[in-house]
């Protein structure tokens, strides 16, 4: 009897720890998926450069030396507490703000929810945002389905528009589009971040998976004698060497 008695308490015991690993997994599962929709919806697959006025006092913390789990993890309750985040490659940014003293109460907020010393800088330095809990999912995802060689496109979809019918022969010539391809299956794409025509102002972006076709908008030449071929409606470049013209 006092055999059973101990088996019915063991038995008990366990149920009860994984009762509470299961909870556990699922909040951290749940946590896992906000963060992941979070970052899709708000920062994107890419790099890109964070949009502030000039003016602004931008609050961020430097993340250069915490494990990725701490920065996400950071980054979703920060959220939670209601701040506006972003994240970059070294800094978890906590927003934005026009006025200094309202930025200050924030690093003064942060330090005492995370017990973290956040820094001040100007809308008008430069951070880019590098969503890495999407890039690397995507990534995973795209070799992953190379390597099960399943098709994936990750270029743009081009529909061409029909004619009206009331439009003749002589307009529609007018505004005939052109066309370029990229050369090879990997392509590195650019941004301008300035907007002059100095090679200073053209970063690296996204690697391009796919010899993509793209409407023309123009071609740009800088100082330093380098070409880039603008991608109509858009601040996508690629450089002369990695495309080809075609015919519409």
């Amino acid at each position: 009897m006092k055999i059973l008695l101990v088996l019915i308490i063991n038995i008990c015991s366990c149920f009860a720890i994984s009762q509470s690993e299961q909870e556990a997994f699922k909040s951290g599962f749940k946590t896992g998926l906000a963060m992941f929709e979070f970052q899709l919806k708000n920062e994107g697959i890419g790099i890109k450069q964070a949009e502030f006025n000039h003016n602004d006092f931008i609050v961020f913390v430097n993340t250069d030396k915490l494990p990725l789990a701490e920065i996400l993890y950071l980054q979703y309750q920060a959220n939670r507490d209601n701040f506006k985040t972003l994240l970059t490659k070294n800094e978890l940014i906590f927003g934005s703000f026009e006025r200094e003293a309202d930025a200050r109460d924030a690093i003064i907020k942060i330090k005492n929810l995370y017990d973290m010393t956040a820094k001040l800088s100007k809308g008008s330095d430069e951070f880019y945002i590098n969503p890495i809990y999407i890039a690397k999912s995507y990534k995973k995802f795209i070799e992953e389905a190379k390597n099960n060689n399943n098709f994936i496109y990750t270029g743009f979809l081009l529909i061409k528009e029909q004619p009206q019918n009331n439009h003749s022969k002589k307009d529609i010539s007018k505004t005939k589009q052109k066309y370029f391809k990229l050369k090879n299956l990997l392509t590195q794409s650019y941004i301008n971040i300035f907007k002059g025509n100095s090679s200073n102002s053209f970063k690296e972006s996204n690697i391009v998976e796919k010899q993509n076709r793209y409407i023309l908008d123009k071609k740009v030449s800088t100082k330093e004698q380098e070409v880039f071929y603008k991608v109509k409606n858009k601040n996508l470049y690629f450089a002369a060497d990695d495309v080809e013209e075609e015919n519409e």
